[in-house]
C-alpha cells in the first residue's frame, strides 16, 4: 500500500467551507484502487489540516490523478480555500496491531485522532531506525489500551523519510501512552542517534471526511 500525506493552511475564516467542499471528496469510494481516506485539523495549530489517502499501489494513485482528480476538484472551489500545500508520497514498511491490524483498519473503529511522527534520519542509520521500529516501538505500542492500529511507512522519493501513523480511540488513551510508556521505549530505542529533529502532530479526526473503499 501507498500512503499520501497532504498538509496545508486553512484560516479560520475558511475553515468551514473547505469542510463542507471536502465532502466532494466522498467520490473517491469508487475509483479502482482506492483504499481509505481520513483528516483533520492538528490539535495545537487549528490552521494546519492534515488528509491521509491509502490506495493499493503507486500506479492506481497516478491513474487517479491523471483521470479523476481534476474533475473532481474542479466541481467545487476547495482550491481557494487553503495555501501552503504539500505532499509526499510514501510506502508502507510495517503495520503496528492495537485493537486492529493497521491504521486503515483501525479507521472503522472509530478512532478519534491519529498521532504523526515525521522522521529525517541520518542515511547511515536508516536499517537501525527501522529495526528500532520493528523490535521496540511496534511491540511496546501494541499493548498500549485505547491504540486502535498504525503503520509506518517510507518515503518513495527520498529513503531516508519516514512517517509513523497511530489511530488512537481518545486523546487520553494517546496523552496515557506519552506518559507512561513513551519515555521507556524511547530510552530502549535511542532515536537520538537515528534521526534529525523529529516532528510530531496530533491530528483531531473530522468523521465526515474519512472515506473507505466501496464494497459494492
Amino acid at each position: 500500500m501507498v500512503l499520501k500525506d497532504f498538509q496545508c493552511r486553512v484560516s479560520i475564516e475558511k475553515y468551514d467551507q473547505f469542510s463542507a467542499e471536502q465532502l466532494r471528496w466522498n467520490a473517491l469510494e469508487t475509483q479502482a484502487g482506492f483504499v481509505a481516506q481520513c483528516g483533520g485539523r492538528s490539535s495545537d495549530d487549528p490552521t494546519r489540516v492534515q488528509i491521509f489517502g491509502v490506495w493499493t499501489d503507486l500506479d492506481s494513485y497516478h491513474r487517479f490523478m491523471s483521470e479523476a482528480h481534476d474533475p473532481i476538484f474542479e466541481e467545487g472551489s476547495q482550491g481557494d480555500c487553503y495555501c501552503d500545500a504539500q505532499s509526499v508520497i510514501y510506502e508502507r514498511v510495517i503495520d503496528i496491531p492495537g485493537d486492529e491490524g493497521d491504521l486503515v483498519s483501525a479507521l472503522g473503529r472509530d478512532a478519534s485522532m491519529i498521532g504523526v511522527a515525521r522522521c529525517m534520519v541520518h542515511p547511515s542509520r536508516t536499517e537501525h531506525f527501522i529495526e528500532m521500529q520493528e523490535n521496540v516501538w511496534k511491540p511496546g505500542m501494541e499493548l498500549s489500551a485505547g491504540m486502535l492500529g498504525g503503520s509506518f511507512w517510507r518515503s518513495m522519493d527520498e529513503g531516508n523519510r519516514f512517517i509513523q501513523t497511530i489511530a488512537w480511540a481518545l486523546m487520553e488513551d494517546h496523552e496515557r501512552y506519552c506518559q507512561e510508556q513513551l519515555p521507556n521505549l524511547r530510552q530502549r530505542a535511542k532515536p537520538e542517534h537515528d534521526l534529525h529533529k523529529p516532528v510530531g502532530s496530533q491530528i483531531l479526526l473530522t468523521p465526515a471526511w474519512t472515506v473507505s473503499r466501496s464494497t459494492d
